[in-house]
């Protein structure tokens, strides 16, 4: 029989342990949410909704509503115990799958899926009087999840040794969980030591899994910046492999612009030779096509047809001399081109008249729409953009088709055309055939080096024009150029 001052100090002790215990559970409720918002993992959101669901229906359970309720709420005090069960299963349901989620294997998580059915099923039913019959049956399936939850942190530990430690603290920490619920079966009577026996697991549940939770998002943060650092050496070390391959690449790259700056040399300086060369007999024959020139005006006799011939066949040659240093300098990058003005009409026609004399037996039309009294001046060197489309157009084309060349003055602004027809369709792009080096597929069995349209792209871009190549139906070919006057 208890005496009034036993009943007293019990009293007073169990104020200190719920009282110990409410600020224990409002404590680990408020460090979980700060480490949710600090970290952003959800598992630390999820211990927290577990760990106010257990504040709540042990506020409930043990009367201490009427401490923490305003009047009007303390009428629902039933069926608020009700829901808590069914929403501390659901929140413990989802804190374990997020936990261990990387250990969770298909059959599990069905299984915990089920889980949280079943919590929503008894939140649901907690208003109606069925909830009894849900909750018992709720409550048996969940006994399954003990040895599950043993399995996992058995898995989830990186030695044997630790394992087995962490499946003993949860077994340990479930312990009052089954009680109680050996008291809700009817097995243990007394409701006293049921309620001593899950306050106690839940404290001892929740202070041991905070520190682990804790734990781990240290292990996280740890990996986080050792992933950080495995990326940085890992980019210093590619950025250093891609130096050195740019290293080796400039070094080839310089290998072979001194290559072919000591092959444009050597090609200039064969073509200076060549052309020293060919001009002291080229001298020796105008010397004396002049002499014989003059000494038939002095008789009064008209010019032999022939003596004009060769006249125009020396100048001719001397101008391909001309043309071929020209495309020698024009591999270099810093020459700037010809400075010598031509005018557009006398040009057009004289070189018109040169390629005549070698292609004798090819008709070249001119259209002339430049204005006798009106100066065109162009700047050097379009004699040879003129000379190299003409060939192209004259070497690859049939015999008995003609050559067109139209010129005309529009805005101070030269619009040359040269147009002929093919001896076979070629494929290659039109941009393609203007490149260094590069003859269309209709070129095979002629010579050339495919420099032709490259220098007459070079030439009209140095002087600010354009030039471009289309390509019509019936194998027709038309080349462009437009060349700003000079001022």
């Amino acid at each position: 029989m208890y005496t009034s001052t036993a009943l007293s100090s019990s009293t007073d002790r169990y104020i200190v342990w719920l009282s110990a215990f409410f600020g224990a559970t409002l404590i680990l409720f408020l460090v979980s949410l700060i480490l949710f918002f600090s970290s952003r993992s959800r598992y630390f959101l999820f211990f927290a909704l577990y760990v106010l669901s257990i504040f709540l229906s042990l506020v409930i359970i043990t009367g201490m509503d009427a401490f923490f309720f305003p009047d009007w709420l303390r009428p629902y005090s039933a069926l608020m115990l009700r829901a808590s069960l069914g929403f501390l299963l659901l929140a413990f349901t989802l804190f374990i799958a997020e936990l261990f989620q990387e250990k969770m294997t298909a059959l599990v998580w069905r299984y915990f899926r089920l889980l949280a059915f079943l919590a929503l099923l008894t939140l649901a039913a907690s208003p109606f009087v069925f909830f009894g019959s849900v909750a018992s049956v709720v409550m048996m399936i969940f006994v399954g999840v003990i040895p599950v939850l043993v399995w996992l942190s058995f898995r989830m530990m990186p030695s044997v040794l630790s394992g087995l430690v962490s499946a003993f603290v949860l077994l340990l920490n479930m312990s009052g969980y089954f009680v109680y619920y050996l008291h809700l079966i009817g097995i243990i009577a007394d409701s006293i030591i049921a309620t001593y026996a899950v306050e106690a697991s839940m404290m001892l549940h929740a202070f041991s899994i905070l520190p682990a939770l804790v734990v781990r998002l240290w292990q996280s943060e740890r990996r986080r910046v050792e992933d950080t650092k495995m990326t940085a050496l890992e980019a210093e070390a590619l950025a250093e492999k891609i130096r050195k391959e740019l290293s080796i690449c400039n070094a080839r790259l310089e290998v072979s612009l001194a290559a072919e700056r000591s092959a444009t040399q050597r090609i200039e300086t064969f073509l200076s030779i060549v052309s020293h060369d060919y001009r002291a007999p080229l001298a020796v024959i105008k010397g004396n096509v002049d002499l014989i020139s003059r000494v038939e005006r002095e008789e009064g006799r008209s010019e032999d047809p022939s003596v004009i011939k060769i006249q125009r066949a020396v100048k001719r040659l001397n101008e391909l001399m001309d043309v071929s240093l020209a495309k020698s300098r024009l591999l270099r990058d810093d020459d700037p081109g010809h400075a010598t003005e031509l005018e557009v009409r006398q040009l057009v026609q004289e070189q018109v008249a040169a390629v005549r004399l070698l292609w004798p037996d090819r008709t070249i039309d001119i259209e002339m729409g430049v204005n006798h009294d009106e100066p065109s001046p162009v700047a050097g060197l379009f004699d040879i953009v003129l000379y190299n489309l003409l060939d192209n157009a004259l070497k690859y084309s049939p015999q008995d088709t003609s050559v067109t060349v139209s010129c005309a003055v529009r805005d101070r602004v030269v619009a040359l055309c040269v147009s002929n027809v093919t001896l076979s369709d070629f494929h290659e792009q039109s941009e393609r055939l203007f490149e260094q080096f590069i003859r269309g597929g209709n070129a095979v069995g002629s010579a050339g080096a495919g420099l032709g349209l490259w220098v007459v792209r070079q030439i009209v871009e140095r002087h600010g024009g354009q030039v471009f190549l289309k390509r019509l139906k019936n194998r027709k070919v038309i080349v462009d150029v437009l060349l700003p006057l000079s001022s």
